[in-house]
C-alpha cells in the first residue's frame, strides 16, 4: 500500500517534468494559431466557397445548371423575339435569354467547382467567402436575376406572342403547299391529254425527219 503511494507520487512527478519539457519547447516559437475572427488565414489559390454570378454577363445556357450533381443551381430563362435586342455579355456572347430567376441553394452545394467549367461567358464562379454561416437555412438560397414582377410578366407575354406569330406562320406556309398541291392534282384530265398528245406529235414529227433525211442520203448514194 504504501509501495504503491510512493510509485504514484514518482509517476505524477516524472508526467509533470515531462509535460513542462514540451510546453518549454514551445514558449520561445512562432505560434501557428491566429485569433480569428480578429486575424484571418490567407486562403491558397483557386479556393472554392461561396458561388457567385455576375448576372449582366448570363446568357442563360444553363450549362451549370445541368453539370451541378447534386441540383443547387436552378435557372428560369425566358427566351426573347429577334427583334429584342439584350446585347452582348463582356465575353461578347450575345445574350438571347432574359432570366427570371437566377438561384443557388449553398446548403445543397458540395463545392465541387463543375458548374463553373462548362460557363462559356466565366459568370459563374466559386469566390473565397466562406463566413455565409445562418441560422435558417433559406437564408443560404441566393437569387441572381434582377427583374421585377412586371418585367417578367411582360418578357413572357413577349415570347408568348413570338410563340404564336411562328406557329401562324407555318401554319400559313404548310397551308400554301396544301393548296398548291391541290391545285395541280386538280387540273382537267384533258388538259393533260392535249399535253401529251401535242409532245407524242412532236417526237413523232422529230422521228419522221430524221427518217427523210436518212432517206435522201441512201438515195444520194445510189445514185453515184
Amino acid at each position: 500500500m504504501i509501495k504503491d503511494y510512493f510509485s504514484n507520487i514518482v509517476r505524477g512527478t516524472v508526467t509533470t517534468v515531462a509535460a513542462f519539457t514540451t510546453a518549454s519547447k514551445h514558449l520561445f516559437t512562432r505560434s501557428s494559431t491566429i485569433q480569428y475572427p480578429r486575424e484571418k488565414a490567407e486562403l491558397p489559390n483557386r479556393t472554392r466557397h461561396r458561388l457567385h454570378v455576375v448576372i449582366e454577363d448570363c446568357i442563360g445556357c444553363q450549362n451549370c445548371e445541368r453539370a451541378c450533381p447534386v441540383e443547387c443551381i436552378k435557372i428560369d430563362p425566358i427566351k426573347s423575339p429577334k427583334s429584342v435586342d439584350l446585347g452582348n455579355s463582356s465575353a461578347g456572347n450575345p445574350i438571347p435569354f432574359w432570366l427570371a430567376s437566377f438561384t443557388i441553394d449553398m446548403a445543397k452545394c458540395c463545392y465541387c467547382g463543375l458548374c463553373t467549367e462548362p460557363c462559356p461567358t466565366s459568370c459563374i464562379q466559386m469566390t473565397p467567402i466562406y463566413e455565409f454561416s445562418s441560422y435558417e437555412v433559406c437564408d443560404l438560397v441566393y437569387e441572381f436575376a434582377r427583374m421585377s414582377e412586371e418585367e417578367i410578366a411582360e418578357a413572357r407575354q413577349m415570347f408568348e406572342e413570338e410563340k404564336i406569330r411562328k406557329a401562324e406562320e407555318k401554319a400559313r406556309k404548310a397551308a400554301e403547299k396544301a393548296a398548291a398541291k391541290a391545285e395541280e392534282a386538280a387540273q382537267p384530265p384533258a388538259e393533260k391529254t392535249d399535253e401529251q398528245g401535242s409532245e407524242s406529235a412532236a417526237s413523232a414529227q422529230g422521228e419522221g425527219s430524221a427518217d427523210s433525211a436518212e432517206d435522201i442520203s441512201a438515195s444520194s448514194g445510189e445514185e453515184e
